[in-house]
């Protein structure tokens, strides 16, 4: 009972005071009447102690990462401010969790002693926590339970705020993607050029009036006996299309109330920041959008920013409406580099109706989680190479399974 402030010990020391009264009543014995009244006196100080003398100042709480992934274990550091005139005993702590989450987050709260000099103190204390869906997970209040020098009596106290945890959803190791390395029409490139004598993107050309003495390309000069000057060639960067669809009329009502409510839509989400990583780390700038043409996060060109995604990836939620029949007369005017479609429910209209979709892209991919019996095929007639997810099945497997059906010159 948080409300009553005496351990064991002290309540016991109270009844002995009590007995000892009675005692003293029926014998007539100062002496005890004498040791009721010190009984009486040393708990009712042991808990104005704690009440008056010494009280928990602050709580600060980290957590590393700072957004940790579904499924994954996370680090917790609490460091709470002790203000204590006199040493405590020790005591018992506690931190609040969400329903979902894993942690063993309790334990023993160091004695601290005295602080004549310094009246506050510093305990810290560490544990792990594991969150199973993505969303923003509340963390606190940080309960600690204190205990006077003789452990008679004790006092109980929520302290700090709350944390905000943002958890990203989980991504699976992909191998392989669907990228077009080169060739005439085959992907639209977002170009750069490097400067700088000795880059490998350098080549040479004949000297033309006008150019610049300073570019002359003097090994090449010597080897062709005539004035070379240098060209910079541009580095070309594939671009990718990831749409996520997140049309409530996909998924299970559940996907538009909170993260975490519909495992196939958390399939979904998973597939998308999994897809978006590989693209990534193979040298594609990655734009993600939803159905409707909404941009998730920026354009993704670094691995760095495949942690953003799954940041804003967090709380992503369903949308009324069906927005994935339109997303071909949305994207009719488009020529893409790879595109990888990842949505739910699918029917076989669907997938044909997808069908013209997939000749603008050298490699169409397509994720579903939920397609009925002849939906797959129809993509795959249709020129998709399409794979299902999700229902305890390997991403990883599902991924390697629709790369398998593109040709070996569309792949990187």
């Amino acid at each position: 009972m948080r409300w009553w402030p005496l351990t064991l010990r002290g309540f016991s020391a109270l009844a002995l005071a009590v007995l000892c009264i009675v005692m003293a009543q029926a014998w007539g014995s100062v002496e005890l009447l004498a040791v009721a009244v010190l009984l009486i006196a040393l708990v009712a100080v042991s808990v104005a102690s704690l009440y008056v003398l010494r009280r928990p100042a602050r709580a600060s709480r980290a957590v590393r990462p700072v957004v940790p992934r579904a499924g994954e274990t996370a680090h917790v550091s609490v460091g709470v401010a002790v203000r204590t005139t006199l040493p405590t005993a020790s005591g018992s702590w506690t931190d609040g969790m969400p329903r979902d989450a894993a942690a063993n987050a309790e334990g023993g709260f160091a004695a601290v002693t005295s602080g004549l000099r310094d009246p506050e103190r510093t305990v810290t204390v560490n544990y792990r926590v594991r969150f199973a869906h993505r969303g923003i997970h509340q963390i606190g209040p940080f309960g600690v339970t204190l205990l006077d020098p003789f452990g008679l009596a004790r006092r109980t106290l929520r302290i700090g705020a709350t944390t905000h945890v943002v958890v990203a959803p989980a991504a699976t190791e992909l191998t392989g993607s669907p990228r077009v390395t080169g060739g005439p029409g085959d992907l639209p490139h977002a170009t750069t050029t490097q400067f700088g004598q000795g880059a490998e993107n350098l080549t040479a050309r004949p000297y033309l009036p006008g150019d610049s003495m300073r570019r002359i390309h003097w090994r090449a000069t010597a080897r062709h006996g005539a004035l070379m000057v240098r060209e910079e060639e541009q580095e070309a960067t594939p671009d990718a299309t990831i749409v996520l669809d997140r049309s409530a009329e996909r998924f299970s009502d559940r996907a538009h109330l909170a993260p975490g409510g519909d495992p196939a839509f958390e399939d979904a989400v998973g597939a998308c920041l999994s897809v978006a990583a590989r693209l990534v780390r193979d040298g594609c700038t990655v734009v993600v959008t939803d159905a409707d043409g909404q941009e998730l996060c920026p354009p993704l060109v670094s691995v760095a920013d495949s942690d953003r995604l799954a940041a804003e990836l967090a709380t992503l939620t369903t949308q009324a409406g069906d927005a994935l029949p339109q997303l071909a007369l949305r994207l009719a005017g488009d020529r893409t580099g790879p595109l990888v479609l990842v949505t739910g429910r699918l029917s076989t209209g669907d997938a044909s109706a997808l069908a013209t979709l997939a000749s603008r892209s050298a490699s169409p991919v397509l994720l579903t989680t939920d397609p009925d019996a002849d939906a797959v095929s129809t993509a795959i007639a249709s020129g998709w190479h399409a794979a299902a997810i999700g229902h305890g099945r390997d991403l990883a497997e599902a991924w390697g399974e629709a790369l398998d059906r593109i040709p070996h010159h569309a792949r990187r």
